[in-house]
């Protein structure tokens, strides 16, 4: 009868038909879960298992029994992971203990050279039994783990710790020679004394009960997330910090990279408590200084830590204090105080040898060239008093059959050679200095083995938590596990392990959120706010800002009696066209648009009314939140249609007439019902849904509260406009411009111009030979005076001294600004790196004995008297500044170069020939010279020919 094919064989067939599995699969995946923590009863999972078929579908995945059977194995081998015999030089350890209460864990790692370009460490794990922290039995342990046959030969140069207790308990044991105290641990001393600070801890105590008061899914928080996406910013708040000094770090970035928009949230939403600014930069500095911190942390916990690295960083840390509390001397010197008490035990004489043996360091600025001799005596003295028998070990002659003149001779030979090497060639901080010195073996015989003997200690201990704590790498394993079977998976688990030091129990800064990017921003709002601080800002909460940029906000105090005027010429002259747009309504879209920029003097026409304005009768409008305002102003007013409004909101810059801005501001106050910006803050927003269905048509996107915030924005620009009474000084109605084309404004004679105003001045005095013979000759004799500017001091931006009114000059064009940064590059005022972060700003103050500077700078290289001759200079001159010139600005052509140096030269001729400030500031620049008004009317005349050949019907008519 035949057998069925489906009938299963019998027992005793399955079983001699069983498929090992593979020994070397068996290996690696002990070894793979055992190292991460990782129970062996996990092959028991359908998804690893599914995992390893895909990898290999042949593979026979491994049960937990012939795991365990494999750790059995590995443990019962008789034979130590550190080949003692062997080793070169000193053996070094370091002691770490995890108590959990119940239970204790001993981490330790041995540190050895066997070969002369490598130091090995090795790291091992141990449960203590009876949970008791006895020295001589770790001491007892440890030798053992090094040489299990003759461990009473073992003995430790150096031995390291956190533990005090311990450190105390061995320094009474004769096996150990020196003991050091672990590098974080007094770190952490230093830092969590520094937090306590007055200034640090307000600070962050405020940052955190700001935090707080963000309740997750409240009205509040989500207010907050709205206003961040309305400005392309990140949404989420930091996460609170714990008891470590590391996260405290971590929350404190986080936040001050959100400083900008904290301050804008709280004063749209009218949050009073939040830090000022006096309190930001303290908390910038401390800020620094704990990245450094955590930066040496970091560095001093690989497995090529040593303890040379130690004296460096604290040498760090005090130029860092210096550099970043420079004007707080009592601050400064506090945390130098604490400074030193923290790490006053790093003073023994084998720190100081390690520094002068590690060539990263060895004859830098960390020491004075005194003590780098008195290290070097200090090295000497070492080596003749010592018998270094070990070093024969390593291929080294036996210096102790010499006599002590002839070892002093040897080693002070090593050393001159050693200090002559350096000068030429030197490693990186992060190159490896046992590497260095094996390379260069055969010069530095007798110091290599020194420096051997000094960097086989590391600068922190190996770091129990992260293996034993609450979420630590084996914490499963210690659960899961127990008894033998717990201490047979920590001795392989241990043997497994890379060195890792205290201080990398906190990932790395990418890791945690803080990348590159949040540190420029970070630099970058330090800046803007320490250059804006004002005597005010230290006790006083600040203004509503008057910003350039929507997305970073620069706070200012408004003036009380002056509307800050738009600069005539645009950041990125490139994209506005040099000519009068003759006719915007005929444009058919708005990609097509010439943006509305003259040439100097000459007048535009304005987006709302159509009429053309002269300088000072309309404002350059850019931001967009000013645009937007003003559109849904105009809209309501019915002074442009929907159609209209929707293509001038495309533009990067628009012209309005000066009369239309109280127009709008009152209609905006009237629509919501409001009579103050202060009462804004406050409103509800279901009053801005109105205006929000108009402004929607121009910009979808728009919210409610973003448009609150465009609005508070442009009314703190350009409210002050609705409280100017001088009605000789307002533009006439629009119904009457058209019959009063002809009428011009002119300055008071007793006006003082700002550096804003002196080129429209300049402007009108040229055109002053068309006025009507009727008009009136002097102004100030139908007018009232007009409200002069707030005199202010400011700071130069190049010497960086601050400067009374009549001493300096706003400079807002790019090409003048180029021009004079080009004259301190080339006088060495500033450096090249200096002048790019210069460039980058839209109005800088400069004394006006640097605008001479640079204008007897530019004279000199370009070998000219005056500016007419200016013409006739060789472009070979001009291709040579071009050169220094296309660093700052690579689109510069040597013919834009000439331009730019002509109009630059007869605008500051004045400076350069006369030295009275006084004077100058109270007359301004005289009129334009003769060879300018050639060059602008030479320059028009072309201009003119172009505008012609475009428009043949004008031409016509």
């Amino acid at each position: 009868m035949p057998v069925s094919r489906t009938s299963d064989p019998p027992e005793n067939l399955k079983a001699s038909f069983s498929v090992e599995s593979d020994p070397k699969l068996v290996e690696l995946l002990s070894n793979f879960l055992i190292s991460q923590g990782i129970p062996l009863e996990v092959t028991k999972d359908a998804k690893l298992q599914e995992l390893i078929t895909y990898i290999n579908p042949k593979s026979v995945i491994p049960s937990d029994n012939v795991m365990m059977e494999y750790v059995k194995r590995q443990n019962s081998i008789n034979k130590s992971l550190i080949n003692y015999p062997k080793t070169i030089g000193p053996i070094g350890v370091t002691i770490d203990v995890h108590d959990d209460l119940t239970e204790k864990f001993l981490v330790f790692s041995i540190h050895y050279f066997e070969n002369i370009d490598e130091r090995k460490n090795v790291v091992f794990l141990k449960k203590m039994s009876n949970n008791q922290i006895n020295a001589a039995h770790i001491i007892e342990t440890i030798r053992r783990e090094v040489n299990v046959h003759s461990h009473y030969d073992v003995k430790f140069r150096h031995s390291v710790s956190s533990n005090m207790e311990i450190l105390q308990m061995i320094a009474l044991n004769e096996h150990v020679e020196q003991h050091h105290i672990c590098f974080y641990h007094n770190m952490s001393i230093f830092v969590t004394e520094l937090l306590k600070i007055e200034a640090f801890s307000m600070g962050l105590n405020v940052l955190r009960e700001f935090i707080r008061f963000f309740e997750p899914e409240s009205d509040l928080y989500c207010k907050f997330q709205r206003f961040q996406s309305s400005r392309n910013q990140e949404r989420d708040l930091p996460s609170m910090d714990n008891n470590s000094w590391e996260s405290s770090y971590i929350f404190l970035t986080k936040c001050l990279v959100l400083h900008k928009s904290f301050e804008t949230f709280c004063e749209v939403y009218g949050i009073d408590f939040y830090i000022y600014n006096k309190s930001f930069k303290d908390l910038i500095h401390l800020q620094r200084l704990l990245r450094q911190c955590v930066y040496y942390c970091r560095s001093m916990s690989t497995p090529s830590s040593c303890i040379s690295q130690i004296i460096p960083a604290i040498e760090g840390l005090r130029r860092l204090i210096d550099r970043e509390f420079p004007f707080q001397q009592f601050q400064r010197e506090k945390i130098q105080n604490l400074l030193k008490f923290s790490f006053e035990s790093y003073n023994m004489r084998s720190h100081e040898m390690a520094v002068l043996l590690d060539p990263r360091f060895s004859y830098t600025e960390i020491f004075t060239e005194e003590k780098w001799k008195d290290l070097e005596n200090l090295v000497m003295e070492d080596f003749v008093n010592n018998n270094w028998r070990w070093a024969i070990n390593s291929g080294i002659q036996d210096t102790t059959l010499m006599n002590p003149r002839g070892r002093m001779n040897i080693i002070s030979l090593e050393i001159t050679i050693y200090r002559q090497f350096l000068m030429r060639e030197r490693p990186e901080e992060s190159d490896c200095p046992s590497r260095w010195w094996a390379e260069r073996q055969s010069p530095f015989k007798l110091l290599s083995a020194m420096a051997r003997e000094l960097l086989s200690c590391p600068a922190v201990s190996a770091d129990a938590s992260h293996y034993f704590s609450d979420g630590g790498k084996l914490r499963r394993l210690t659960k899961t596990c127990s008894g033998t079977k717990l201490e047979q998976s920590l001795n392989l688990a241990g043997s497994l392990q890379n060195f890792r030091g205290k201080g990398a129990s906190e990932s790395s800064d990418s890791e945690d959120g803080i990348t590159e990017d949040m540190m420029r921003i970070l630099d970058r709002t330090a800046e803007q706010t320490s250059e804006n601080l004002t005597p005010k800002d230290i006790s006083v909460k600040k203004e509503l800002p008057e910003i350039d940029d929507f997305q970073e906000v620069t706070w200012q105090e408004p003036s009380s009696s002056i509307v800050k005027l738009e600069p005539l010429d645009p950041p990125d002259e490139s994209q506005f066209d040099m000519f009068t747009v003759p006719a915007i309504q005929e444009l058919e879209h708005p990609e097509q648009v010439i943006h509305p920029q003259s040439a100097r003097g000459c007048p535009l026409r304005c987006h709302i009314c159509k009429e053309m304005k002269r300088p000072g009768d309309y404002l350059n409008i850019r931001r967009e939140c000013d645009r937007l305002s003003i559109l849904a102003g105009c809209l309501y007013r019915e002074l442009i249609s929907f159609q209209h409004a929707e293509r001038i909101s495309n533009f990067r810059c628009i012209v309005v007439c000066n009369s239309h801005i109280p127009e709008i501001i009152e209609e905006i106050y009237g629509r919501i019902g409001l009579t103050s910006r202060k009462d804004l803050y406050d409103c509800s927003l279901d009053r801005l849904e109105d205006m929000l269905i108009n402004v929607r048509r121009l910009a979808p996107e728009m919210t409610a509260g973003a448009l609150r915030t465009a609005l508070v924005l442009f009314l703190t620009k350009f409210d002050q406009c609705r409280e100017i009474e001088i009605e000789e000084h307002r533009s006439p109605p629009i119904q009457s411009q058209a019959k009063h084309s002809d009428s011009r404004r002119r300055p008071d004679t007793d006006w003082i111009p700002n550096s804003d105003q002196i080129l429209n001045i300049t402007c009108q005095k040229m055109e002053q030979s068309n006025l009507p013979e009727d008009s009136p000759q002097n102004p100030s004799s139908t007018a009232p005076k007009s409200i002069n500017p707030r005199s202010r001091n400011k700071r130069c931006i190049i010497c960086s001294q601050i400067k009374s009114l009549g001493e300096f000059r706003d400079i807002r064009k790019a090409n003048e600004r180029l021009l004079i940064l080009i004259g301190c590059l080339y006088r060495k005022s500033i450096s090249m790196e200096r002048a790019e972060t210069i460039m980058k700003n839209r109005l800088i103050a400069v004394c006006i004995t640097h605008i001479q500077e640079t204008l007897d700078e530019i004279y000199t290289r370009l070998c000219i008297t005056d500016v007419r001759y200016l013409n006739s200079c060789s472009i070979d001159r001009i291709q040579n500044m071009l050169v220094t010139v296309a660093v700052l600005k690579p689109d510069m052509t040597a013919v834009s170069l000439r331009d730019a140096l002509f109009e630059f030269l007869d605008r500051f001729d004045y400076v350069r020939n006369d030295m009275n400030y006084g004077k100058l500031t109270i007359g301004g620049p005289p009129e334009a010279s003769t060879s300018f008004t050639e060059y602008t009317k030479r320059r028009a005349d072309a201009e003119e020919d172009f505008v012609m050949k475009k428009n043949p019907r004008k031409s016509a008519n």
